[in-house]
């Protein structure tokens, strides 16, 4: 049965950020989207705004411009988003379109293209966006459908769908213990550990730095996109007070790097195999390599063809011996800042059965 008071709705959308709005704008470049409304949508999220937190991050997108755009190609889509095409911060990230922008102009777009969807949800009364609202579980109900619970305190109390999409983000993975066996809260004062997504994000770079005090030595641990990122606003940020070698980027794994062509990693003297390139476009490692100001500093770190090899930045292999090697504890210990780069998991809720 349902709770007095449930509100009910076709499909149950739990995330506004471009996870979640994902489907909704899919649905709008193939003329579905206003047939979807009409049969009820809901759509909830803690913020107060659609469209997600990317303008937090003071780094460069790794997709071109073009692939935020290229929903205006679609007729359909162009219709209901014609104010969005006309708007300054749209025309912004259109000098980008072939080149990559910075993340915040991604995130004003999209936070624009949510208001604009928004205001279209209100013309179906069938459905509603929830903002500030965070939804606590999801259920399964005797019927088959989906009951997302929004807390007691909550004047919906719960939100019905006949299918349920949760796309809630990614959370920095925290866990403070390097390859799972080095407690680095044991070896690194608190002041001088920080995550990768507070040192990507607004201020907390220039926090982090203020706490540490003079920085003459960096430790990054990790070789994701997000250690390079780390690396190349650090260079930005205090780059001309720092001598060559005073950052280092410990990885267990090489990074891997992204190639438009085979013949383009060929000419870097890249490594890599078969199963590296894409059978669809012949790229190497499409969805997992470095690219944007992250592959551009790797280059210049190895002094890839074309590049000024950059010398303040070093990267080292960690091995599973080396965590335990008095070398790798005095190291830690001397760096004035410790950043760690152990990537993101997807956020979830708890889903439970009918029973």
């Amino acid at each position: 049965m349902y709770l007095r008071g449930a509100e009910m709705y076709e499909t149950v959308i739990v995330g506004a950020g471009p996870g979640g709005t994902g489907p909704l704008i899919w649905a709008a470049q193939h003329g579905q989207l206003t047939d979807w409304l009409k049969s009820g949508v809901a759509l909830i999220d803690q913020a107060a705004v659609i469209g997600g937190t990317l303008t937090k991050y003071l780094i460069g997108s790794d997709s071109p411009g073009r692939s935020y755009l290229e929903c205006f190609d679609h007729p359909e889509f162009a219709d209901l988003f014609s104010e969005l095409y006309r708007e300054e911060t749209t025309k912004q990230l259109f000098e980008y379109y072939e080149t990559l922008p910075p993340l915040p102009l991604v995130g004003a777009f999209l936070q624009r293209e949510g208001v604009h969807l928004a205001r279209l949800m209100t013309k179906f009364p069938a459905s509603r966006f929830f903002p500030g609202s965070r939804a606590q579980r999801l259920r399964r109900m005797d019927d088959g459908r989906i009951a997302v619970d929004l807390g007691d305190g909550h004047p919906a109390g719960e939100v019905v769908g006949g299918a349920a999409i949760v796309a809630l983000g990614g959370r920095e993975v925290t866990d403070a213990r390097l390859c799972g066996r080095l407690d680095l809260q044991a070896v690194v004062e608190a002041d001088r550990l920080h995550g990768s997504d507070e040192m990507l994000s607004g201020t907390g770079l220039e926090r982090a730095l203020a706490r540490c005090g003079e920085l003459r030595r960096v430790v990054i641990l990790g070789g994701s996109h997000s250690a390079f990122s780390v690396a190349w606003r650090l260079l930005d940020a205090v780059g001309d007070r720092l001598a060559p070698g005073a950052i280092t980027i410990l990885h267990r794994t090489e990074p891997r790097c992204f190639y438009v062509t085979r013949a383009d990693a060929d000419a870097d003297a890249y490594a890599f195999v078969e199963d590296d390139v894409c059978p669809a476009t012949q790229r190497v490692n499409r969805l997992s390599g470095l690219r944007g100001d992250g592959r551009d500093l790797w280059r210049r770190i190895h002094g890839k063809p074309g590049t000024e090899r950059e010398l303040r930045v070093v990267c080292r292999p960690l091995r599973d011996a080396d965590l335990v090697q008095p070398e790798l504890i005095e190291q830690l210990r001397g760096a004035d800042l410790v950043v760690t780069t152990f990537g993101y998991r997807s956020r979830t809720l708890p889903i439970v059965d009918t029973d």
